[in-house]
């Protein structure tokens, strides 16, 4: 909400009637008179939140005119108005330019118990304090995690009522003194693994290896860190300077940086192995998002075929037909009793695939990869089993001389992503490497965020690949 204060010459007169709420009939009521402050004429005034202004007025000289950290001030109030309080007028004499801040109401949407529902609650946000970011929310697409805590819970997540949902692209609203990364006005995108906020742990601190899902805290957004199932956000200064944020060209969409993550977690399993998606058979068990996202990432690397593997055939009929291609790169292989014999005869002319991301997560699926691995093999297992009480033990047998050692199998798994991952997202996406993202979501798949739990129960339909909220239609 905008107001505009017309300040008259050199004096900073403020105008009586100059201003008004917007919503009521209430009107700008100055406080004071301020001499010789700024010569400007006109200037935008957002409403300001009481808890700043306390934290000015600790350090002020009186309530009504003075100094904070070499800004001028002048505080007005509004007589009789129910929706603001006070707002905040600050000059800094340096720069020369007058410095607003906002009264920031987020709309979240807390989700009450597994099973249950979502409700929405206004929350107030200061602004942002040093190293902090103020982001507001453009789209939060649905991982099938979500559909999993909404329905039955997860374990890791120990506060209730929650806040879900870890996808999301957001634009910056607001940054706190020494943030240089970011600035108001930039599209970013997050991903879900983020540090565990201790600055000096060997995994996630200033100077720790980046592993954050090997670090004994690790924490997620939408888990152990609130998610983005709400408009507006507040990151700490830990999150700023070692999270996985990333910016995005102006005017890029933000639907498909909010696919920054789920693109990421891919990349991993993917790269983590030199040399075993380009020129090479790749096997994707299972055709929701996930597999979508690694065959588009294959096309993108230069895989020879991509064998896609999936028991429905409503999903696998439209992810070949958005995202096959004409070149015969990639053939669809429904899965029943002899999809192992068909899978092969795929791979020739070599006699078994390179590399098999298993991305159906249930038993059979992880049953049925082991069976795919020949010589050279890279399996990433990348779709973990679990629910309300936890992750099942999938057992098998593994041959370490004749099929680790003497096959060169390789087994390796992919759980979220680091910013190694999130930096080759980044890159494809912006070199528009990915030119069928947009087919990820049809007219079915985009809803508002007040329709939270409709987008939810499409993201669980079999034919669902990634559903979008869209925060800006709200």
């Amino acid at each position: 909400m905008h107001m505009t204060l017309r300040l008259l010459d050199h004096e900073m007169n403020v105008e009586r009637d100059s201003a008004v709420c917007g919503q009521c009939p209430a009107k700008v009521r100055p406080q004071c008179k301020v001499r010789h402050i700024m010569p400007v004429h006109y200037v935008d005034v957002q409403p300001f939140y009481p808890s700043r202004l306390k934290r000015i007025h600790h350090s002020a000289e009186s309530k009504g005119v003075g100094t904070h950290q070499g800004r001028g001030y002048l505080n007005f109030t509004l007589a009789g108005c129910r929706h603001l309080s006070e707002f905040c007028l600050i000059h800094d004499p340096q720069l020369h330019w007058v410095n607003h801040f906002s009264i920031m109401r987020s709309l979240s949407l807390y989700l009450d118990q597994p099973g249950g529902t979502f409700s929405m609650v206004e929350e107030d946000l200061p602004a942002p304090g040093p190293g902090e970011i103020l982001m507001r929310t453009r789209r939060v697409s649905i991982c099938q995690s979500d559909v999993v805590i909404q329905r039955v819970g997860l374990p890791r997540i120990k506060s209730w009522p929650a806040l879900i949902l870890h996808e999301v692209s957001a634009t910056v609203e607001a940054v706190g003194r020494g943030v240089t990364r970011f600035a108001p006005g930039d599209l970013v995108g997050v991903g879900c693994d983020i540090p565990c906020g201790d600055r000096k742990c060997i995994y996630c601190g200033d100077e720790g290896t980046g592993d954050w899902t090997s670090c004994p805290n690790t924490q997620a957004t939408g888990h152990e860190f609130p998610g983005f199932a709400r408009t507006h956000a507040m990151l700490p200064d830990w999150f700023v300077d070692l999270g996985p944020i990333v910016k995005f060209p102006e005017g890029f969409n933000p639907d498909h940086a909010c696919q920054l993550e789920p693109l990421a977690c891919c990349l991993e399993g993917m790269t983590r192995v030199n040399r075993c998606i380009e020129h090479r058979v790749v096997v994707l068990i299972g055709a929701g998002s996930q597999s979508t996202y690694a065959l588009q990432c294959a096309q993108a690397m230069g895989a020879r075929k991509i064998i896609l593997v999936n028991r429905g055939a409503e999903r696998l009929e439209r992810v070949l037909r958005d995202f096959g291609g004409d070149d015969g790169r990639v053939v669809g292989v429904r899965w029943d009793e002899n999809v192992v014999e068909r899978v092969f005869a795929h791979c020739q002319p070599f006699n078994e695939p390179h590399f098999v991301m298993m991305n159906a997560p249930c038993r059979e699926g992880y049953e049925l990869s082991v069976r795919l691995l020949g010589y050279g093999t890279v399996l990433d297992a990348h779709a973990g089993v679990k629910g309300a009480g936890g992750k099942p033990r999938i057992a098998h047998e593994v041959d370490l001389n004749n099929d680790i050692h003497y096959k060169l199998q390789c087994l390796q798994a992919t759980h979220g992503s680091s910013m190694h991952g999130i930096g080759l997202a980044q890159e494809l996406l912006v070199a528009g490497k990915l030119p069928k993202l947009g087919l990820m979501t049809n007219a079915t798949e985009r809803f508002r965020p007040t329709e939270l739990m409709q987008a939810i129960e499409r993201a669980a339909d079999k034919d669902s690949l990634k559903v979008i909220l869209d925060f800006d239609a709200s």
